[in-house]
């Protein structure tokens, strides 16, 4: 379930997401393994859910800054930065 985020802390979120996603290009994430990794980093300065993570991702794919890998077993979702994701996260300086 995703919380009530302001709309500027959902772009926030978005970012962060782009961001660690961009430094990360050759790997795959799932919403389950991002969003521990964002608030160990403390990448955005306020609490989420992994519903809201979920919206983040779906957004940028949404985007096509990210696109989703299917699981071979069919249970989970991976994400990883596509091309054109990589260059946002140049032009807004996060890599």
């Amino acid at each position: 379930m995703a919380t009530l985020l302001t709309a500027p802390e959902r772009e926030d979120l978005r970012m962060a997401t782009l961001a660690y996603l961009a430094t990360c290009n050759t790997a795959a994430f799932t919403s389950g393994q991002l969003a521990p990794i964002l608030r160990r980093r403390r990448a955005v300065g306020f609490p989420f859910t992994d519903g809201d993570m979920d919206g983040a991702l779906a957004f940028l794919e949404g985007q096509g800054w990210t696109r989703g890998i299917d699981s071979g077993f069919g249970g989970s979702r991976a994400y990883q930065v596509t091309s054109p994701g990589v260059l946002e996260a140049e032009r807004r300086g996060f890599c």
